[in-house]
């Protein structure tokens, strides 16, 4: 018995060696790996190496979850591959893991390179992302990490990643805070090329603006030397006149302006917080010896530098280093951008540093509207903004409080909100997730054939609804919506215009059919000056227009039957009156315009105009309005398919886009006109000659359809344009197609929620 007893005992000391073993000894080394199915995906396989401790039944699962609903596919710069990875074992036992993914280097976007490639995983307890280090194979193709535990994991561009989280976010002023900010500008000679529209200048114009009667304001421009064009004021009228000063010529004296400004700001209240916004994008060759003497002066005087460096193109060779930490070594920042993101550059270090007044919140979400207006950052890296005059942005029935969440700051004191649902989308419908939308020249058409003004309809467009005008029986006021849309992309927008005289260019007010409407219009002209709507003009990003009138707020579809313009909606007294009377006193002067650029009232145009419009485009870098018969649209681009044949590109204020009206799936986004199309031909004259002129064809339609009921290459596309004119439309033909066109180069990546 005893022996027995023994035996026994020997058997469970050896059975227990055993599971000791194999819990704390025992490494089991395995591989898994997904191949993924999607043909248009970069990520081709994911395969993970991993060893476990003990647990002989080890096993690890993979899972693609790219097109599901899971947060991590809101990340801001996704490059299309989230996947899950678990196993059937806790952490503890998990001892390390390898995760490598092979990409085809062919399909990466044009703007992200190999090197920039990266991997964030979702921390789920503290509901964010998280950077993980990995290594890229450029030889293999693969991007490798190690972890030792597994989560959800998304396949991203990491340059944007961090671009997304070194933006600014705006913040609600302390308003005991009084601030003198000096705006430091680049008037070099090289800035004919690298700002030939001005932007600094209207990029100041708008920062200025955002500053309340509280806050102290100057204008140093800088070549050879420094020139203090506006000293210290808190009217911003004051300035107007020394913005044409700006002419771009001569050197770069960034140690002369730094100098200069500090003097400024040396008699400036000692109270009062003191910032330089310096901008320029050259290189002062005394910035090097003097940068530590422009920390120490600054320092003394409390005044924090925030530098901005514009890198317009490849030739760009500011000394970046030097630039940088004059402005980190005085607590400030450095900026280093292009010329796209110049216009709204100056604005977002204000917002940032002065802050936005909270105490203004026209719709009473509890966000105030400068914040609204500006963006807020979630978790993901998104810059979400909504409406400052719709408490609820996507009409769900939860306030855009609500769904934002709460502001946060991360662990390098980065604000962002923990958003709880996307204020922008109603999840009691069916909403568009993502669209990125184009229109225009594409990036590979040849740019010899291109005259482009860099207008792009999801950025610089002001989108309204159009209204009619009482018993008009033509339609609505569209030329007016395309002259202020021109105005305020080409920087020659009036925002007040009082005591105009009767009869503006030849109007008889008496013999007009729309008589009161004239006279109210043209004989009291427009003040557009209030916040609201220098808001609206001066983002230039895209808008749409909410009327607050609930009259005008019900006009969602254009039928002449309910969205008439009548005599008191102008009036100065009523909810949206002064926006309707700018918008009826540009219609009023349109249509009095005489010599118009570009009429295409017989559908046909010039020699000459095809030349003005290139020259405009490429040169003076504007919009143009176009008169249709019977109806007024913008043009911004032109491009030369063939000898015979041009397409011009063409925005239309009556049809804005906007992806929140797309509810469902195979509706009608929009009849929206998008392209001009221009074809060289001869007018044989019976007298004997030949005149040529190019016939305009502008029956443009685009409808959004469920991109799994089209086939890659749709039927459709072959009809529409013969082959001699496929030269503009070789990459739309490449790429997969998720629209039905008709008559239109364009396209729409899409996602939807559910």
């Amino acid at each position: 018995m005893k022996k027995h007893i023994n035996i026994i005992i020997l058997i469970l000391l050896l059975l227990n060696a055993i599971l000791i073993y194999f819990t704390f000894f025992g490494f089991r080394e395995r591989k898994k790996e997904l191949k993924i199915e999607n043909e248009n995906s970069i990520i081709q396989n994911i395969s993970v190496d991993y060893e476990v401790l003990g647990n002989p039944l080890a096993n690890v699962k993979i899972t693609d979850i790219s097109n599901t609903n899971s947060n991590i596919n809101s990340v801001v710069s996704s490059l299309g591959t989230a996947f899950d990875i678990s196993g059937n074992f806790g952490n503890i036992q998990l001892q390390k893991a390898t995760v490598s993914l092979k990409y085809n280097k062919e399909k990466l976007p044009s703007e992200t390179a190999e090197d920039n490639l990266g991997i964030l995983w979702y921390d789920e307890k503290n509901n964010k992302m998280v950077e993980i280090s990995s290594k890229i194979d450029k030889n293999q193709q693969t991007i490798t990490f190690e972890t030792d535990h597994f989560s959800e994991y998304i396949f991203i561009d990491i340059n944007k990643w961090h671009e997304s989280w070194a933006k600014q976010m705006a913040k609600i002023r302390d308003t005991k805070a009084e601030f003198s900010v000096a705006f430091v500008i680049d008037n070099s000679g090289s800035m004919t090329t690298n700002d030939p529209q001005g932007k600094r200048i209207d990029a100041t114009k708008q920062a200025i603006s955002s500053l309340t009667t509280n806050d102290r304001y100057a204008i140093v421009k800088f070549e050879n030397d420094a020139t203090v064009l506006q000293y210290f004021t808190n009217n911003p009228e004051d300035a107007e006149d020394d913005y044409e000063e700006f002419k771009s010529t001569g050197g770069t004296n960034i140690v002369g302006a730094v100098e200069e400004t500090i003097e400024l700001l040396k008699e400036e209240d000692s109270n009062r917080d003191k910032i330089i916004i310096l901008l320029t994008d050259g290189v002062d060759g005394n910035l090097n010896s003097k940068k530590d003497e422009l920390v120490r002066k600054a320092s003394d005087l409390g005044i924090v530098i925030f530098g901005i460096g514009l890198e317009a193109n490849e030739n760009s060779n500011l000394n970046f280093d030097t630039f940088s930490s004059l402005a980190t070594e005085t607590t400030g920042k450095f900026y280093r951008i292009n010329d796209t993101e110049l216009s709204n550059i100056f604005t977002e270090i204000t917002n940032a540093t002065v802050g936005v007044d909270g105490t203004i919140d026209s719709d009473g979400d509890g966000i105030p509207d400068g914040i609204e207006i500006a963006g807020m950052r979630d978790q993901f890296g998104n810059i979400i903004k909504t409406s400052p005059y719709l408490a609820d942005t996507d009409g769900d029935g939860k306030s855009d409080r609500e769904e934002i969440g709460t502001l946060k700051y991360d662990e390098n004191g980065n604000m962002y909100y923990e958003i709880i649902s996307n204020p922008l989308v109603n999840e009691n419908e069916e909403q568009v997730k993502k669209v990125n939308y184009h229109i225009g020249p594409s990036e590979t058409a040849d740019k010899n054939n291109v005259w482009d003004s860099g207008f792009r309809t999801n950025v610089n467009a002001l989108p309204f609804r159009n209204f009619a005008i009482n018993d008009a029986a033509t339609g609505g006021i569209c030329e007016g919506f395309a002259i202020l849309t021109e105005r305020v992309y080409n920087g020659n927008f009036e925002r007040k215009r009082n005591n105009v005289a009767l009869g503006v260019k030849g109007v008889n007010i008496f013999k007009s059919r729309y008589g009161l409407l004239d006279l109210l219009a043209i004989s009291t002209g427009y003040d557009l000056t209030g916040s609201r709507y220098n808001n609206m003009f001066n983002t230039k990003n895209l808008y749409s227009y909410v009327p607050s009138s609930e009259k005008l707020k019900n006009y969602m579809s254009r039928t002449l039957e309910s969205q008439q313009i009548v005599n008191e909606d102008m009036d100065e007294g009523k909810e949206d009156g002064q926006l309707i009377k700018s918008l009826y006193f540009n219609w009023v002067e349109g249509n009095t315009k005489k010599n118009e650029l570009f009429s295409i009232g017989d559908k046909k145009v010039t020699e000459k105009t095809i030349s003005q419009l290139k020259d405009i485009f490429k040169n003076d870098k504007k919009i143009v309005t176009i008169q249709l018969p019977n109806h007024g649209i913008n043009a911004y681009a032109l491009e030369k398919c063939d000898q015979n044949t041009y397409i011009l590109y063409v925005y239309d204020n009556n049809f804005p886009y906007d992806p929140l009206s797309i509810n469902q799936k195979n509706s009608q986004m929009y009849t929206r006109n998008n392209a001009i199309f221009l074809k060289r031909i001869e007018d044989k004259n019976i007298f004997g000659g030949t005149n040529v002129n190019y016939r305009a064809a502008y029956f443009k339609q685009l409808y959004l359809t469920d991109s799994d009921k089209i086939d890659k290459n749709i039927d459709e596309f072959e009809l529409i344009f013969d082959d001699e004119y496929s030269e503009c439309f070789d990459e739309e033909k490449s790429n997969e197609k998720k629209v039905i066109v008709d008559d239109l180069p364009i396209h729409i990546d899409y996602e939807y929620i559910n």
